[in-house]
């Protein structure tokens, strides 16, 4: 045991000595390696590529709803259009599995970038390591290939431009450009938004504290954000399309709108983000004295958010990456200089990287998640039925992207575009209190694809419905069409 312990200090002086690069690599990699053994799995993801992909074939976005059945003759309202179309070409390009790696590092990137941020301020490469660990397993539940990924991604790039609390005008300027980019890809720039307003606040308190300069750049950067919020296709239209989609989602109990007590309420306790606010508050408790307040209070306002509504999650784990970083830095007075990144760490980099990527592939070479009924879709496809589908909602996306371009949906995950009524029209029909004929003469369908353990008693209204026969089923999903198609 002597022994054991007189080999401690070796140790650790050799774990210091690894090149801080290596140890980032090391860690960015892991978190990649982590990402993709998740599978593609988000329903939406298939209707927003194929909104991507009208774009790309047309040069413009659809002037008239698209996928809607009852609702071709509205406008479209273009949501995350930009990088919809991104992730289209990109799925183009290298199919699905060039799409799950690029949205991992996408997400690898933000951590990365928000701790640059905490590096430039000091932080040890074994604590930004470990804050990039943290920050994506607090978040582990949000991991999905989807656009919301660029979001993370232009909240990291933030973080590193104006995370010292006194950016400079051209910093400002890039902050602005980067926030209008951001919005477009995915309609997440308020967050960023506010989370400035926190780094405006302290800024003041400095100031008032009669600590200079006068934060009069990011004051002004601040006030005019909001700007990049509306500059988009959609314009003034957004804030109605956000707030209404926050409404709706809110009342049908989406998990991700629900606050993190109501999750663990009903069983889903996400203890993940738990481990990361409770490593949050350890921090602010026992290592205040290393933190920066331009770090802290932004990330704090985030909490509030995160606590309220489990989407925030996300944001506030790349906004508690610099404070992470800074409170689990050991503070020694004779700190060893770290050794250069030579050929050796270069190829151990690579090495790691490109396990990261090959190994997932491996186990799963489509990336994607088995519940997809894409056989069940190709059925009916050959049936070769033109019109309406009446659907449910986590279909939808499939039925879009891999089906006839004839067809159209009767609801998909889009929450904002119908009203409240809509919906309990559709729940009730969901539980087999609308009859199969009034269906009928609403929609017109020539098609139903069903899901299993939601629309159980839907299902046993057209088993027993002469006028439709039932498709082989696949996993979850139950095919329908109509007699007469035979």
């Amino acid at each position: 045991m002597t022994a054991l312990r007189s080999r401690i200090p070796s140790v650790i002086e050799w774990f210091r000595g690894i090149p801080p690069g290596l140890t980032l690599h090391i860690a960015c990699a892991g978190v990649l390696l982590a990402i993709l053994t998740r599978p593609v799995y988000d329903s939406d993801l298939f209707w927003q590529l194929r909104t991507g992909e009208i774009v790309l074939d047309t040069g413009a976005l659809p002037e008239h709803e698209p996928f809607l059945a009852d609702k071709s003759t509205e406008p479209f309202t273009p949501v995350a259009w930009a990088g919809q179309t991104v992730y289209a070409l990109i799925r183009r390009i290298g199919g699905w599995p060039l799409l799950h790696v690029v949205d991992g590092l996408l997400w690898v990137g933000g951590l990365a970038a928000a701790v640059r941020c905490a590096r430039r301020n000091g932080a040890g490469p074994w604590a930004a390591a470990f804050a990039i660990i943290l920050a994506s397993h607090a978040a582990f539940s949000s991991v999905s290939t989807r656009p919301q990924t660029f979001g993370l991604f232009a909240f990291g790039l933030l973080i590193l431009l104006v995370g010292n609390g006194r950016p400079s005008w051209q910093r400002c300027l890039l902050a602005m450009g980067l926030l209008v980019v951001w919005q477009n890809l995915h309609p997440s720039a308020a967050i960023g938004i506010i989370w400035l307003g926190g780094v405006v606040v302290v800024a003041w308190y400095r100031r008032i504290r009669g600590m200079p300069p006068t934060p009069w750049t990011i004051t002004l950067f601040t006030l005019a954000s909001p700007l990049a919020v509306i500059a988009t296709p959609a314009g003034l239209g957004m804030i109605q399309v956000s707030a209404v989609n926050t409404e709706i989602s809110i009342w049908m109990e989406i998990n991700e709108w629900l606050s993190l007590w109501e999750l663990a309420r009903r069983g889903d306790h996400r203890i993940e983000a738990w481990i990361g606010l409770l490593a949050f508050l350890l921090v602010l408790v026992f290592r205040r004295r290393h933190l920066r307040a331009e770090h802290v209070v932004p990330a704090l306002i985030l909490v509030v958010m995160a606590l309220g509504s489990y989407r925030f999650v996300l944001f506030w784990a790349a906004a508690a990456v610099p404070v992470w970083a800074a409170g689990f830095t050991h503070k020694s007075s004779s700190p060893i200089a770290p050794a250069p990144f030579g050929w050796s760490a270069r190829v151990a980099a690579l090495v790691g990287w490109a396990l990261a990527v090959i190994v997932p592939t491996l186990w799963n070479p489509t990336h994607l998640a088995e519940y997809v009924p894409h056989n069940a879709v190709a059925r009916l496809k050959e049936e070769k039925p033109e019109g309406t589908i009446y659907c449910d909602v986590v279909w939808a996306g499939v039925l879009v992207d891999e089906g006839s371009r004839d067809w159209r949906v009767s609801h998909d995950g889009r929450f904002y575009l119908r009203s409240k009524e809509e919906w309990t029209r559709y729940f009730a029909a969901c539980q087999g209190e609308t009859p199969v004929y009034e269906l009928d003469r609403q929609w017109q369908p020539v098609a139903f694809v069903l899901r299993l353990g939601f629309e159980d008693r839907l299902i046993a209204l057209l088993r027993d419905h002469p006028g439709w026969r039932e498709l082989i089923p696949e996993k979850d999903c139950v095919v329908f069409i109509r007699s007469t198609s035979r």
